[in-house]
């Protein structure tokens, strides 16, 4: 029978309109959202499922991507178990011609098969980056995560 170890929400922003952050450095990775889910005595094959909003205002001009990361880190206490890992990746590419647009980029994706320890932390980053210069992140932005085993 599944077991819900831990579920966790990193709420950025609630409202659009609500940031005015630029996408800057162009194709760098911008931190948005960080959550830890605790993993206590996990049985079976441990699984997480996750979900991310941001909200991009593009400028007009051309074909504008933006891509959305997450990554895993396993964690002892304080104490990095090894290299982060990258989990899920996903582009929006969006053709603007005359007016800017803002776009809610949602996202729904899982990691299977989470080797952890009996006892550690299972550290989610997510990340937004852009590749042209006149994308901002203008809310709402919201990253949740839940850890299960069997």
């Amino acid at each position: 029978m599944t077991r819900l170890l831990d579920a966790r929400t990193s709420q950025n922003s609630s409202f659009a309109g609500s940031l005015a952050i630029p996408l800057l450095p162009v194709d760098q990775d911008q931190l948005f959202a960080v959550v830890g889910l605790n993993c206590l005595q996990p049985t079976g094959v441990v699984r997480a499922q996750f979900g991310a909003t941001v909200s991009i205002q593009y400028e007009p001009g051309g074909i504008r991507n933006v891509t959305l990361s997450v990554y895993r880190q396993i964690m002892l206490g304080e104490v990095p178990l090894g290299a982060s890992a990258l989990v899920y990746t996903a582009t929006l590419s969006e053709l603007t011609q005359q007016d800017s647009v803002v776009r809610v980029f949602t996202v729904v994706g899982s990691d299977y098969d989470i080797q952890t320890p009996n006892v550690c932390l299972v550290k989610y980053t997510a990340y937004v980056r852009g590749d042209t210069a006149g994308l901002v992140r203008t809310g709402p932005e919201s990253f949740d995560a839940s850890l299960y085993c069997d």
